[in-house]
């Protein structure tokens, strides 16, 4: 049975959850190798989003400065490319109606309303209205997931592959 196209729309969504996953990854490889010096691949992104500019040298500083900055730099983009990973392979298995996939979705959408929730309450956040959206779209991925038809569907296009 193919994905319908709801399906293929959350599938690209976690699809560049990824791929922006898999570059902040390198980011951080780029720091463990270039130290301070790695501030100049941020130039364009930050010349287009200059907001972003504080956080990224403030973290590459951090990094790059201390005696186990390059070992925290390297052990974070091995977490952050595990959890690059685990989005494309949601994603995939998402296209193929696989239910884990559909169940690690569910997951990533309740930790993200959990994440969003916490950082619209907070009075010091900054850029809440991008935050309030991000919330939205989690729950709203979250409510397709759980209704009854699409459960229907992952429950139908997984049930050969589990025996």
């Amino acid at each position: 049975m193919a994905a319908p196209i709801g399906i293929k729309i959350i599938a690209a969504i976690f699809y560049l959850f990824g791929a922006v996953t898999f570059m902040a990854g390198f980011y951080l490889l780029f720091v463990v190798v270039l130290g301070s010096d790695a501030l100049v691949l941020t130039k364009p992104l930050t010349a287009a989003f200059p907001n972003l500019e504080a956080p990224f040298e403030k973290l590459t500083l951090e990094l790059s400065s201390a005696d186990s900055g390059p070992v925290q730099a390297l052990a974070i983009a091995m977490m952050v490319f595990g959890l690059a990973s685990s989005f494309l392979s949601v994603s995939s298995g998402l296209t193929s109606l696989q239910n884990w996939s559909r169940t690690l979705t569910i997951v990533f959408c309740v930790i993200g309303i959990a994440n969003g929730l916490a950082r619209i309450c907070d009075p010091m956040a900054t850029g809440l209205l991008a935050w309030a959206y991000a919330t939205g779209i989690f729950l709203l991925i979250l409510l397709y997931l759980c209704s009854p038809g699409v459960a229907a569907m992952f429950t139908e296009g997984s049930s050969g592959d589990d025996e």
